[in-house]
């Protein structure tokens, strides 16, 4: 009895000492989000991180935003590196003015997704029992449509500048889906200020009712 205690102990003794000496460490694969292994710098690396979810819940949409922020506000990798085939100064050129509309729009469309996940479509009388917390969702919801205003502004801005030089033209599908993108928000076919300035006066609408307790 005593002999086979002896040996339980030992054995504990044992895993407790390959517990201390091997380190812990999870497998990468256990996780969905990877990490990256390396610093991130360029505008192109952080495009890259931009996912587009057919059901975004509110941290992919803020995961999103948080990228694009970061590539509208970093530097452009080599033009050999560039998502298309670059030869000429003038193609880069153009290539940074496109690229910084696409992401431009898709920072406005972004903060109209966050935006329209705290706002409510109508307000009924049994609502008013919740208009404290009704009245912090539409102030929420009226930052981000008015964050939208200032990142679809830029992309009308950058579109602009890519149109007055249109006669220089990108190849490869991405680039030239995104000269057509640019093309139909200098020439308002996208108009995404138009959907903005009415979430921004139904809100506006929806607080005013709310005060008035209707």
């Amino acid at each position: 009895m005593c002999g086979g205690t002896g040996l339980l102990i030992l054995a504990l003794i044992s895993v407790l000492i390959s517990l201390l000496v091997s380190p812990l460490f999870a497998d990468p694969e256990d996780f969905s989000f990877s990490p990256p292994l390396r610093t991130l710098r360029y505008v192109e690396e952080f495009y890259a991180l931009f996912a587009q979810n057919h059901m975004p819940a509110t941290d992919s949409i803020e995961r999103n935003i948080w990228f694009l922020q970061l590539a509208l506000n970093s530097p452009y990798k080599h033009p050999i590196q560039a998502l298309c085939v670059i030869r000429t100064e003038e193609e880069h050129e153009q290539y940074k003015r496109l690229l910084r509309t696409r992401i431009a729009f898709l920072l406005a469309q972004g903060f109209m997704q966050l935006g329209y996940r705290y706002d409510k479509e109508e307000i009924y009388f049994f609502n008013h029992e919740y208009a404290k917390e009704l009245a912090k969702g539409f102030d929420i919801a009226k930052y981000y449509y008015r964050e939208a205003i200032v990142y679809w502004d830029e992309a009308r801005r950058t579109a602009a500048e890519a149109y007055r030089k249109r006669s220089v033209r990108l190849r490869g599908n991405l680039l030239e889906a995104i000269q057509d993108e640019a093309r139909r928000i200098h020439a308002g076919d996208i108009n995404y200020r138009k959907n903005i300035d009415f979430r921004i006066k139904e809100v506006d609408r929806k607080q005013g009712l709310l005060a008035r307790g209707r």
